[in-house]
C-alpha cells in the first residue's frame, strides 16, 4: 500500500469535494506561500475535472 505525504493526502481529499466546499476551504486557508501554491494546484485540478 502506498504511503501518501501531507500534500498528496490533502489533494486527494480536496478532489472528493464539491465546488461549494472547495470555495469555502480555500477562502479560509492560511496564506503562507506554500498554501498559495497548493491552492493554485487544487484550483487547476478542479477546473480540469469540471468542478
Amino acid at each position: 500500500m502506498k504511503q501518501y505525504n501531507h500534500k498528496e493526502t490533502t489533494i486527494l481529499f480536496i478532489n472528493t469535494l464539491k465546488a461549494l466546499f472547495i470555495n469555502h476551504m480555500l477562502g479560509s486557508a492560511t496564506k503562507s506561500f506554500s498554501d498559495i501554491v497548493m491552492s493554485r494546484e487544487m484550483i487547476e485540478n478542479a477546473v480540469r475535472s469540471g468542478k
